[in-house]
């Protein structure tokens, strides 16, 4: 290693991933709007306390049900703050029926972004239902058990 290779090393910030995850099943309207915004003030948030000193990589995944037409709505890890912002804004409540929901589905993409391995990595998750499978809740209302 010579005195260029060191220099640019030391010039190379350390990374901080966030992957956020959420809900978009119709179940989420009410709330849809208040989850767009915390992720967005998380987002912010992780950014500021950086103060520069780490880059910032952000991921979302919207995720519904396994039936539904646009299950999983993904923008993939980007450090542009107002692109990430702007794709979380455009999400929809909508989709879902049963009571549970494809959260196992949503976590699966999420681990499947593509994480750096030297990075701090967050995950942030706001959703209404539990995922499928009879161990996971009491509720009769499950078409994927």
């Amino acid at each position: 290693m010579n005195s260029t290779d060191v220099s640019i090393m030391n010039e190379e910030k350390e990374i901080l991933e966030i992957g956020l995850l959420l809900d978009c099943t119709g179940s989420m309207s009410s709330w849809i709007y208040r989850a767009q915004q915390t992720l967005k003030t998380i987002v912010d948030d992780a950014v500021e306390s950086c103060d520069g000193k780490l880059k910032v990589k952000v991921s979302f995944i919207g995720y519904r049900d396994h039936k539904d037409k646009n299950r999983f709505e993904i923008k993939h890890f980007t450090e542009n703050v107002q692109e990430i912002k702007q794709f979380i804004s455009s999400v929809k409540a909508e989709g879902g029926g049963d009571f549970p929901e494809d959260v196992t589905g949503g976590m699966r993409r999420c681990l499947d972004e593509a994480w750096s391995e030297v990075s701090t990595k967050q995950v942030f998750h706001i959703f209404d239902a539990p995922c499928h499978g009879k161990q996971y809740h009491n509720s009769k209302s499950d078409d994927y058990p």
